[in-house]
């Protein structure tokens, strides 16, 4: 059993009743028409001055059974402002790094998946959103994707 003392050497509050810690996830839901360079933008509400991105998690679901689904990904963080799907994609700054890109997103081609990355990261500072950019760059297939971010605050 683990003790807080304080100078006194008295059991201090802490440990009497220490405080738990709580994530929850934010869930977003896109969805992509088909058609070349159709996009979809979804953000969260304004995230506290301090949290902390535990995991990220992606599930895409093309609208046709066993199809491809060719989608171009953002995952992005950025200010508290009300942004716009241009701001997402170019201004705010990466979750996930890439090494030797310019352009801030991935290229997505596969059918059903989902793919989780723990992330671990903290972030202070103003209020920030987390957010997500999907482009098309199919003409036949659309895609509903869900982004998951788990987070603990304060």
């Amino acid at each position: 059993m683990v003790h807080i003392v304080n100078s006194s050497q008295q059991i201090t509050h802490a440990a009497l009743a220490p405080a738990s810690i709580h994530s929850r996830w934010i869930n977003l839901q896109l969805l992509v028409a088909a058609g070349v360079l159709n996009k979809d933008t979804a953000f969260t509400p304004t995230l506290g001055n301090t949290f902390r991105l535990l995991e990220m998690q992606l599930t895409v679901f093309p609208s046709v059974i066993d199809a491809i689904a060719p989608l171009f990904i953002h995952l992005r963080t950025g200010s508290s402002r009300t942004p716009t799907q241009e701001d997402v994609a170019v201004n705010w700054d990466d979750i996930i790094q890439h090494a030797g890109v310019s352009t801030p997103r991935f290229l997505f081609a596969g059918q059903q998946i989902t793919l989780k990355w723990p992330m671990n990261r903290l972030y202070t500072g103003e209020g920030r959103r987390l957010g997500c950019v999907i482009e098309n760059i199919s003409s036949t297939v659309g895609a509903r994707v869900w982004v998951g971010f788990r987070i603990s605050e304060g």
